[in-house]
């Protein structure tokens, strides 16, 4: 009785190896791509929201100071 291993065996004896080099050139040539920023994208919308959600407003800067307002 034949073990897998001999079937396996007697079933590639024919087979030729591939070169070692068989890899498509567009794989290996092929330049990568930039990073991208992903979490300083993040930070910097973060930053823009955070800037436009302030809670200074022209009254509030009116009431603070009065040296803030100017009237002739």
């Amino acid at each position: 009785m034949n073990s897998d291993k001999e079937l396996f065996l007697a079933a590639v004896a024919d087979a030729t190896p591939l070169p070692a080099t068989a890899r498509p050139p567009s794989v290996s040539t092929r330049p990568k791509p930039p990073p991208i920023p992903v979490k300083h994208l993040e930070d910097e919308a973060q930053a823009l929201l955070d800037s436009q959600l302030s809670d200074m407003t022209p009254e509030s800067l009116l009431d603070s100071d009065e040296a803030l307002s100017f009237a002739r």
